[in-house]
C-alpha cells in the first residue's frame, strides 16, 4: 500500500505575499505521495492566493480553515494590530487545535503527518508543540538570504549607519554596502525572533531565491553571525508558474496564465489589451502596503499629464481615488483596481515599466518578465532590494524616502514620499517618460534586467532543483 506523507503549513493572516509563497511551495512539493494541508483564517483568501500562483488545481493541496471560519472576513492591515493577532493565544490555540485534528484524521497505517511549515515569527511559539508531536519544523523564508545575513551581522546597539560589505549579489563580481538603517524592520527586536527560528527549526525553505540571485558567495562568510545559522537552507526558488518563467521565449504561453483568471478578474487585462506594446506603467506597492489617496493622485495625474497609460493597484478607498481622478480628468488613460493579477499584468505585451515597492517577490517577478523598475520602497527588505536594483542597472530611480520606520511602530502602511509637493516625482517621470534620454534609460535598464534573468534561470535549472529534491527527501524521511 502506498505511503502518504502529510505536511501542515500555516499561511500568515492578511499577508498575500507570504500566502502566495506558501502555495508556490505547496505546488512544488505536493504529489500523490505528499499531501499539503494549508491552515488559513480565510478560505476565500487562500483560494485567491492559489489562483495567484497561476498553477492548475492540485487535489493534493487541502485548505484547512481555522476556528470554523470565525475570522473569514478579518481584514486588519495595521502592522502592529496584525502582529498582536498572530501572537495572541486565541490564534495560536486555533492553530494547534487544527494540527491535532489533522493528526487524528490521518492515524492510518499508510498515512503519517511528519512536517510543520510556519512563518519564522511563529517558530518559537510552536517549537515545543512540534517536538511534543514528533513533527519536523521548517520555517518558510520567502525573503532574500541577504536580508537575514544583514540581521545576523548587526546588533541592536550597533551604529545603524555602519556599512557591511556584501559580495557577488546578483551573480556579478561586485560589492554593495548595506547598513542597519537600510532595513529598519530587519534590525529590530521583532526580527530578533529569527534567532528562535534558527535555533529551533530543522531548516529554512527559501522559496524566493537561489544562487543566481544571491551570488555564489551567498553565505557571506566574512560577516558575523550573531543569531547563528540554520541547520539547513533549501534555496528552491524562485517558485513561479512555468508559463510565466517561459513566456518571454514562448509568448503563446501567456494564455495559460489568463486561463487561471475568472471573468471578473480580467478588467485590467481588458484595459491593457487596447494599449500599444510597451506603453503601460503598472503601479503597486505590495500586499502589506497601500498608497494614500493623495499619493495615488500625484502619481496618476503626473502619468496622465505625460499621456502615459497606467494601472494602479489601490486596495482601500478606490472609489475616493477614482472620484478625485475623474474630477481632474486624470483617468482617461488609466485603470484603478482593488486586486491585480500581477503575473498576468507583468507578462502583458503593453507593459513598459513597473513602479513597485521593490518587495523581493515583486522584484523577482519583474525580472522574470523583463520589466525595468522605478521603486517606492517602504519596509522590510525593500530598501535593500532597491539598492541592488539600482546598482545592477535594473532601476531608473526611487520615489520613496527611508525614514527608518519599523512596521510595528506605524499606524499606516503608506510609503514615505519626498515632502516637496511632488517635485521629485514629476521631475523623474518627465525625464523617464518624456525625453529621448529616458527612452534610452528604459532600454538600457531592460537589458540589465534580462541579463540578470538569465543568471537566475541558469541557477534555477541547476541548483534549485537539487535543493528541492533534498527537501522532499527530508520531508518523507
Amino acid at each position: 500500500m502506498k505511503q502518504v506523507t502529510h505536511v501542515i503549513g500555516l499561511t500568515m493572516p492578511n499577508a498575500a505575499g507570504h500566502g502566495i509563497n506558501f502555495f508556490n511551495v505547496a505546488f512544488a512539493i505536493a504529489s500523490d505521495n505528499i499531501q499539503i494541508h494549508a491552515l488559513t483564517i480565510s478560505s476565500s483568501s487562500a483560494n485567491q492566493y492559489m489562483r495567484s500562483c497561476g498553477q492548475p488545481p492540485n487535489s493534493n493541496i487541502i485548505i484547512e480553515v481555522l476556528a470554523n471560519g470565525t475570522w473569514e472576513h478579518y481584514k486588519e492591515h495595521s502592522p502592529s494590530k496584525l502582529f498582536e493577532f498572530i501572537f495572541s493565544t486565541k490564534y495560536q490555540n486555533a492553530c494547534t487545535s487544527k494540527i491535532q485534528e489533522i493528526k487524528t484524521r490521518y492515524q492510518h497505517d499508510n498515512h503519517r503527518v511528519t512536517t510543520l511549515i510556519v512563518n519564522p515569527l511563529l517558530v518559537g511559539v510552536l517549537a515545543s508543540f512540534a517536538e511534543q508531536n514528533h513533527l519536523s519544523l521548517f520555517t518558510l523564508y520567502p525573503n532574500p538570504m541577504y536580508m537575514l545575513t544583514l540581521a545576523n551581522a548587526c546588533k541592536l546597539d550597533d551604529d545603524m549607519e555602519f556599512g557591511h560589505k556584501f559580495y557577488g549579489i546578483g551573480g556579478v563580481d561586485s560589492e554593495i554596502s548595506f547598513c542597519g538603517n537600510d532595513a529598519p524592520d530587519v534590525v529590530s527586536p521583532l526580527m530578533m525572533k529569527f534567532a528562535e527560528a534558527i535555533k529551533f527549526c530543522d531548516g529554512a525553505i527559501c522559496s524566493g531565491t537561489n544562487v543566481g540571485i544571491e551570488g555564489a558567495n551567498w553565505k557571506q562568510p566574512h560577516l558575523p553571525k550573531h543569531l547563528g545559522s540554520f541547520k539547513e537552507s533549501y534555496l528552491i526558488g524562485p517558485l513561479l508558474p512555468q508559463w510565466f518563467v517561459k513566456f518571454l521565449d514562448e509568448p503563446e504561453r501567456r494564455v495559460e496564465g489568463l486561463n487561471c483568471l475568472s471573468q471578473d478578474q480580467l478588467g485590467c487585462i481588458d484595459f491593457m489589451d487596447k494599449l500599444p506594446n510597451k506603453s503601460c506603467v503598472f503601479v503597486s506597492v505590495g500586499s502589506h502596503a497601500d498608497l494614500s489617496v493623495e499619493q495615488a493622485v500625484l502619481i496618476a495625474s503626473t502619468l496622465s499629464d505625460l499621456r502615459v497609460p497606467f494601472v494602479i493597484l489601490k486596495r482601500e478607498n478606490k472609489e475616493q481615488l477614482v472620484e478625485a481622478l475623474e474630477k481632474s480628468n486624470s483617468l482617461s488613460c488609466g485603470y484603478i483596481t482593488e486586486w491585480a493579477p500581477q503575473l498576468q499584468i507583468l507578462s502583458h505585451p503593453s507593459i513598459k515599466l513597473f513602479i513597485s515597492h521593490a518587495g523581493f517577490g515583486s522584484m523577482i517577478e519583474g525580472i522574470f518578465a523583463g520589466v525595468p523598475f522605478i521603486t517606492a520602497e517602504n519596509a522590510a527588505d525593500q530598501f535593500l532590494d532597491s539598492k541592488i536594483l539600482l546598482q545592477l542597472g535594473a532601476s531608473l530611480g526611487s520615489i520613496a524616502v527611508n525614514k527608518h520606520r519599523r512596521q510595528q511602530d506605524r499606524t499606516d502602511s503608506h510609503p514615505a514620499l519626498p515632502d516637496d509637493g511632488g517635485k521629485h516625482i514629476r521631475t523623474l517621470f518627465q525625464r523617464v517618460f518624456a525625453s529621448e534620454e529616458g527612452q534610452g534609460m528604459i532600454k538600457e535598464a531592460t537589458q540589465r534586467v534580462l541579463e540578470w534573468r538569465s543568471r537566475i534561470l541558469r541557477s534555477k535549472e541547476e541548483d534549485s532543483i537539487k535543493h528541492l529534491e533534498k527537501l522532499k527527501q527530508k520531508i518523507e524521511k
